[in-house]
């Protein structure tokens, strides 16, 4: 079983975006690049260990950063 978040914007429509997750000591746990091609993508990230993540996802012109925690 894989973790998975469900991005959902339609600004991201028809560009490439990099997805960017940290653990909280700042460590790069998961990278991708990927076309969002449709108002809503979901992401399978491998198994995680619990604990608080930061979700960065971010194209040419703007980034967003969400907390997420793992239970």
């Amino acid at each position: 079983m894989s973790d998975y978040v469900i991005i959902t914007s339609e600004q991201l429509n028809s560009r490439y975006i990099n997805i960017q997750l940290y653990n909280i000591s700042g460590q790069v746990v998961y990278s991708e690049k990927r076309f969002f091609n449709s108002s809503s993508q979901r992401i399978n990230f491998p198994v995680l260990s619990e604990g608080i993540y930061l979700l960065e996802v971010s194209d040419n012109k703007k980034a967003a950063v969400k907390k997420i925690i793992i239970q």
